[in-house]
């Protein structure tokens, strides 16, 4: 691949991507409201899942596109923020947690647009995030399924 970029808006990687953003609201509905814990997790691991298919594709199928490099994270974002929305209205997770959790993704969100406009400097996904959204995700599903140790 040769690390390019295209205008392309119909990829298979992005195609993933919108699979992910209609999952959250059948995700939220079957959490929240049906109280179908099961359910709400399948939907919730699908759509973490091809989190990693989206961009692993995109790359190997060189169908790196604009489009796909903002809609992706802001798809994950989403997701993230119904899932620990979800558990902190069907109490599984602490107040405290839900605003550390809020708190960390809006000043990163703050510094990235701050950087970009201020400085001119973009930043790429890094280990270190994919890592913790990975272990914030893993963490997400325990309590979906209403396995943390902690009583509420």
């Amino acid at each position: 691949m040769s690390g390019s970029t295209s205008n392309k808006i119909f990829t298979i990687p992005n195609l993933l991507t919108l699979i992910r953003l209609l999952c959250v609201p059948v995700f939220f509905v079957l959490l929240v409201f049906a109280h179908h814990n099961l359910a709400a997790f399948i939907f919730f691991a699908i759509a973490a899942v091809t989190d990693f298919f989206d961009g692993a594709l995109a790359r190997g199928l060189g169908q790196v596109s604009e489009l796909g490099k903002q809609f992706d994270p802001l798809v994950d974002r989403i997701l993230i923020l119904a899932a620990v929305l979800g558990v902190l209205v069907v109490g599984r997770l602490p107040w405290w947690l839900f605003l550390i959790l809020v708190a960390r993704d809006a000043s990163m969100l703050l510094v990235t647009v701050y950087m970009e406009r201020r400085l001119g400097r973009h930043f790429s996904v890094v280990f270190i995030g994919k890592l913790a959204t990975a272990v914030l995700m893993f963490s997400l599903c325990a309590m979906i399924l209403d396995l943390m140790p902690w009583g509420l």
